[in-house]
């Protein structure tokens, strides 16, 4: 009876979500899905010709919060050869993940290959351990989640993220800005505009620079891309809100946002490179032209200090260490004659490691000697063990023919004992049979005579 209740409420759930079978294989694990009876809400809220969209509702008690944290899972219907996709739409962690960023790689910890045939069910019981784990992240250097670019976006989708959203609607494109990440979006026009494309984002901790201009409602965003530097302009209205936004995003990334140097950093890294290169040259013998070299070098290593950390790039923390050593180096301090002392020491220093290597090469010999040694008297021990294995062997094969020996006596006398017992029984009985035999004769010699004498009365 519980079992047909239970079959005619799933079956009820079904009809609620207007859920129609068919042989779509993919369609059929989703119905499972939906009928097991779990923590976890799931619900069928699109499908169409290309994807099934699964909202999923994660309780506070599964994943210790204090409020439930929804997700939208889009399955391909050529699931699993093409990629799902898995967003937050709930703010459960700063800086927070729910702002068009698929999490698809970071639930599963692996690139989606074509080759994966991860069930469905499998994914969605991943996603609580995802949510305790990345509730309290402090690595703000960490960006969970990817972008894809020509990735098409449904409208309403973006516009109900708790994230900055802005239309533009002279040049139909779309702007969003979260915790991480600014990214450009155009409408797509052909699907009335319930649609549109991700055409450009960028990682607020590479932004560089933002400049404004009034006139034009213009916003000059630059960024570093690889090894260059880019810039990007966005016109609207709203320019103002759209770089206070940023600016604010910004301070969680930068410590500074004063104004990048009037360097020409690729001539200086060469410039760098060449007075690395003089130091090392062994030529090098007059110290005061040496100290010069050093001092320039220092000043160099200065200017890039100040356009590193303008740009924010993390090479002023390679330049750091290079000034380091550049002061802690002797030459800099020491005349030629306390240098000439110290190569003394050195040269006495490396003799005394050879000898050194020497002592642990010739002790290393002696163990390997030793242990040969004990091996052979290990062989000898047990060719021995072996030696008196055998003759024990060969006495207990003694032993055995001996017993069996006096075994096979012993029965041949109890044989020969028999049979002598046998032959003493057989000569009784002759006689036995002969005094038989002579009294039937002595009793018929009786009879005859009677008679004979009857005859002559």
């Amino acid at each position: 009876m519980e079992n047909n209740q239970k079959e005619k409420e799933n079956t009820e759930n079904i009809k609620e979500q207007n859920i129609v079978p068919n042989n779509d294989p993919v369609f059929n694990e989703i119905q499972e899905i939906l009928m097991d009876q779990e923590m976890i809400q799931k619900k069928l809220i699109e499908s169409n010709e290309e994807n099934y969209k699964l909202e999923l509702i994660f309780p506070s008690e599964l994943i210790l919060k204090q409020f439930n944290v929804k997700f939208l899972l889009i399955i391909p219907k050529s699931y699993p050869k093409q990629e799902p996709e898995l967003y937050c739409i709930t703010i459960f962690t700063h800086p927070h993940i729910c702002d068009g960023r698929n999490l698809i790689n970071d639930i599963i910890n692996r690139e989606w290959t074509y080759e994966n045939n991860i069930p469905i069910d499998f994914i969605i019981n991943k996603i609580p351990k995802f949510i305790i784990k990345y509730s309290d992240y402090t690595d703000k250097s960490l960006i969970i989640g990817k972008y894809m670019i020509n990735h098409i976006y449904p409208f309403d989708f973006l516009k109900n993220l708790p994230i900055f959203f802005h239309l533009i609607p002279e040049t139909n494109k779309i702007i969003t800005i979260g915790d991480i990440s600014l990214c450009l979006f155009e409408l797509d026009n052909e699907k009335e505009s319930k649609y549109c494309k991700l055409t450009f984002f960028v990682n607020i901790k590479e932004i560089i620079e933002i400049q404004t201009k009034q006139k034009n409602n213009l916003i000059i965003i630059k960024y570093k891309s690889e090894k260059s530097t880019k810039k990007i302009n966005i016109n609207s209205e709203n320019y103002n809100i759209i770089n206070d936004i940023l600016l604010e995003k910004m301070k969680i990334y930068k410590k500074k946002l004063g104004k990048i140097p009037d360097i020409d950093i690729k001539y200086l890294e060469k410039e760098i490179e060449e007075k690395e290169k003089e130091l090392l040259n062994k030529d090098n013998k007059n110290i005061i032209m040496y100290k010069e070299k050093c001092l320039r070098l220092m000043d160099i290593y200065q200017q890039a200090i100040e356009y590193y950390s303008a740009v924010n790039n993390p090479k002023f923390i390679d330049i750091n260490i290079k000034i380091h050593q550049l002061i802690e180096n002797q030459l800099l301090t020491l005349n030629p004659e306390i240098q000439e002392k110290e190569n003394i020491n050195n040269t006495k220093d490396i003799t005394n490691k050879k000898e050194e290597i020497k002592d642990e090469n010739t002790q290393i010999q002696e163990n390997k000697d030793n242990k040969k040694i004990n091996e052979n008297k290990d062989e000898i021990k047990i060719k021995e063990n072996l030696k008196e294995d055998k003759k024990e062997e060969k006495n207990n094969k003694k032993e055995e023919k001996e017993k069996k020996e006096i075994k096979r006596k012993e029965e041949e006398n109890k044989k020969n004992k028999e049979t002598k017992e046998q032959k003493d029984e057989n000569g009784e009985n002759t006689q036995l049979r002969l005094q038989i035999n002579e009294g039937e004769l002595n009793t018929l010699d009786v009879g005859e005579d009677d008679e004979e004498e009857e005859d002559e009365k």
